[in-house]
């Protein structure tokens, strides 16, 4: 317990998604806990991967999330470190590798996370000749991206939910039962006890909409190329890890009577939510972009529009969610 380098080799092997049986129908949710929905589905080689949406009701639920996010960015800034030395430097923004703002209290030296995660890198993809991190470097860089989209804290007047995906059928909480700030070990003991998430992405609840935030897969499920795909069966469509996510989670505040759901993905996360909403006809309920969203008086629903490090633009979009039939889930 506590070993950093030891929490590092126990997650490398706590990755892939199995054969472990839901003990609920696929595509069915249900209130585990008072304030944890959770739910599982079947993908296309019939592994199941399960899913939660965890509400972070204090502010000390909410100190936790950050300090899990602060692990992923800084895990996130060494690989791209790495990837640098390594003579990959993806689109050439090197320098927006380095502590954002809101992560600056780490105790953990970077040159250690990357000396750890080499040596992890290798329980994970241990083919001779294949270099992982100039393999991955540009989705490193999208996820860092990504990860600038988290909002730790509520606002007042807001819900604030953390929605994940595991390996592992989950009956209990992920996040509120974590060490806190305090914990002497709580950075290594975050890493062993959150091993089992792949991917996550935040969700604010307020004044009738609902919003999802900063999607990103992890960074270990990451290098280790992790995928999955899911049929959607009132469409037959092939609907992607990332959007099964936001999908969850829109299904789990639909139930709740939510009116709005926004989101404003970039990149290839963009392409994949729109491409799936279109597959599965329910592109029609959403407004894409600030002059749509305009057009349908929709611009107080939405959060302001920003940049990522590389200059990229989101793309924003707004949903009527009580018209739409949430694919996947039931």
């Amino acid at each position: 317990k506590g070993s950093f380098k030891a929490a590092y080799e126990i997650a490398a092997q706590d990755i892939q998604f199995s054969e472990i049986l839901s003990p609920s129908a696929p595509g069915t949710i249900k209130e585990t806990l008072p304030g944890l929905m959770t739910g599982a589905l079947s993908t296309l080689d019939n592994k199941t991967v399960f899913f939660a949406r965890e509400e972070l009701k204090t502010e000390d639920d909410q100190d936790r999330w950050k300090n899990f996010l602060e692990i992923e960015f800084l895990d996130l800034n060494a690989l791209g470190f790495i990837s640098i030395l390594m003579g990959k430097k993806p689109n050439n923004v090197e320098q927006t590798f380095k502590a954002k703002e809101d992560f600056k209290n780490l105790d953990l030296n970077l040159i250690k996370t990357m000396s750890y995660l080499k040596e992890t890198v290798k329980l994970i993809n241990p083919k001779p000749g294949v270099n992982p991190y100039k393999e991955q470097a540009t989705n490193v860089f999208n996820a860092f991206c990504a990860l600038h989209g988290f909002k730790p804290f509520a606002k007042k007047g807001e819900k604030s939910f953390a929605l994940y995906v595991s390996n592992k059928p989950i009956e209990n909480y992920a996040f509120t039962n974590l060490p806190d700030s305090r914990s002497p070990h709580h950075l290594a003991d975050t890493i062993t006890l959150t091993s089992h998430i792949s991917m996550c992405v935040g969700n604010k609840v307020r004044d009738n909409v609902s919003e999802h935030r900063g999607i990103s897969k992890l960074p270990l499920p990451l290098l280790s190329k992790i995928k999955a795909d899911f049929k959607d069966e009132k469409t037959q469509a092939i609907i992607p890890l990332s959007a099964a996510l936001h999908f969850f989670g829109m299904r789990c505040q639909q139930a709740e009577k939510v009116g709005y759901f926004t989101v404003a993905p970039f990149g290839a996360m963009s392409h994949i939510f729109r491409k799936a909403l279109i597959q599965t006809d329910q592109a029609k309920h959403f407004a894409f972009g600030l002059e749509e969203i305009e057009k349908k008086g929709q611009l107080s629903l939405m959060r302001e529009v920003t940049k990522q490090p590389n200059g990229e633009v989101e793309d924003v979009c707004v949903g009527h969610l009580s018209k739409i039939i949430v694919p996947l889930w039931t």
